[in-house]
């Protein structure tokens, strides 16, 4: 960032035109002019900032207001830089999530940005990465909005995945989705890269995290928070679910003819090759370890125990796009449809890792990550210890999952549930090779089927 003039200002300058960088003026301004407001209310003696173009910010003051409001400026440009290199492709050259598309329950009122509860927010402290920026939900205030907002079904409906990366829109249905989804299905037919390709319905709440400073103490439309949300990062998080959710789910799938299999315990080691170049392809593997019938839970196992199972190998998948739907108020479960594949390549495991596994097991404590041996090439990023119970009937599949899980470098472990509806059928067939209209047909399925569930789990009177 650098001045336009052609000399530096004099102590005595008045006012200075700077260059930002391109892509940053949104988020210099920010919402409802917020970061704008802040940058003047912060820099004593700042007569004026004001953003000229895409390019250009002038600033009017005295000269330590404006080195002040010149930094504060910075800082915006390079938070939202860090935001775009975070989305760039990975070291493999896959490109991560490449679609998004955020439905937001139409609303008549204003909403209100608001902090996660403490629970939430701890849980979202564990699970994610730290953020620069707290995280926010929102809720809906009394007052309403203008112009009235609409259901954009139609909008939806024109949506492409050869958009925008992120794309939001109002619609209280997911059913005009169709020709978005065949657009999806263009996108990846072919593609010889991807492997075991899945759709998986997931229930929980999106917490936005901004890459700017937003302010709590104002409202706004939803057309207004809709315009933000691209430039920010979307958590998505299972720690709302509680025992009470769980047995509505149950209930739901009791009703409607589902049938409990016997509950599956398991431990998945999230594993870094530390030889491979980070994020790429041979890198990350997920090893599946089953606990034996019979055995109450891991805690009872002994490292000849551990010794004595199979190592279960894949590529950790990867995730290619989303669609979500969104509603106001933290206690309100949301649903999210996830599309993942793994990457085609060779996997690389040493000959030694179960023995590497037995060993870290004899002197784990509780509730810590497994630590290899420090010769060896491989790390263990996470433990996840999973008691799953999969509901099923002719057409689908609903896993509740009680999780507890430990990283590495982090001195305690979440405990916290799952809820997932998948397609056993399109997972065998791999959506990829299916048409494009019974792939779009099926995903619509899928979504009516989750947004009944995500009902009956919202609402558990249902079924009292």
């Amino acid at each position: 960032m650098r001045s336009s003039q052609r000399f530096a200002p004099s102590a005595y300058a008045s006012e200075l035109t700077i260059e930002i960088p391109p892509g940053t003026a949104g988020s210099i301004i920010g919402i409802r002019g917020c970061n704008i407001r802040r940058i003047r209310e912060s820099c004593r003696g700042l007569r004026s900032c004001k953003i000229l173009s895409t390019d250009h910010a002038h600033l009017v003051g005295s000269k330590a207001a404006i080195e002040q409001a010149v930094g504060m400026i910075e800082e915006l440009a390079n938070a939202t830089l860090k935001f775009k290199a975070h989305s760039r492709p990975n070291a493999d050259g896959s490109c991560g999530v490449t679609f998004s598309v955020l439905v937001f329950a139409p609303s008549e009122y204003d909403i209100l940005l608001t902090r996660p509860s403490p629970t939430a927010r701890r849980h979202l402290e564990r699970i994610g990465s730290k953020a620069q920026y707290p995280s926010y939900t929102y809720n809906t205030v009394n007052q309403e909005s203008w112009p009235p907002p609409k259901d954009n079904a139609d909008a939806l409906a024109e949506l492409s995945v050869f958009g925008s990366k992120k794309q939001c829109v109002t619609s209280a249905s997911l059913k005009p989705l169709g020709g978005y989804l065949k657009t999806v299905h263009d996108k990846y037919t072919g593609n010889n890269q991807l492997e075991n390709q899945y759709v998986v319905v997931s229930v929980g709440k999106t917490y936005f995290q901004p890459w700017q400073d937003i302010g709590e103490d104002s409202s706004m439309s939803l057309d207004e928070f809709m315009a933000q949300t691209p430039k920010m990062r979307h958590q998505f998080s299972t720690g709302g679910i509680s025992a009470t959710h769980v047995e509505a789910a149950e209930l739901w799938c009791s009703y409607n003819g589902y049938k409990q299999r016997e509950l599956v315990q398991t431990m998945t080691l999230h594993i870094q090759n530390n030889e491979s170049p980070a994020r790429s392809i041979s890198s990350r593997t997920q090893v599946t370890l089953t606990l034996p019938p019979g055995v109450p839970d891991w805690e009872a196992m002994t490292a000849d125990d551990i010794a004595s199972l199979e190592l279960h190998f894949n590529t950790a998948p990867q995730r290619l796009g989303f669609v979500s739907m969104h509603t106001a108020d933290e206690s309100t479960l949301e649903m999210r449809l996830a599309f993942k594949a793994c990457i085609a390549g060779e996997l690389i495991v040493p000959d030694d890792l179960l023995e590497q596994v037995v060993a870290a097991w004899s002197f784990r404590k509780p509730g810590a990550c497994l630590e290899l041996d420090p010769s060896c090439n491989m790390k263990v990023d996470a433990v996840r210890f999973q008691a799953t119970r999969v509901w099923a009937n002719a057409h689908y599949t609903v896993a509740i999952d009680e999780v507890m899980q430990s990283w590495w470098g982090k001195s305690d472990d979440a405990t916290f549930w799952t809820i997932q509806m998948a397609s056993p059928a399109m997972e065998e067939v791999g959506w990829m090779d299916v048409t494009r209209d019974e792939f779009a047909s099926e995903v619509l399925e899928l979504a009516d089927q989750g947004q009944s569930l995500l009902a009956a789990i919202n609402n558990v009177e249902v079924f009292a």
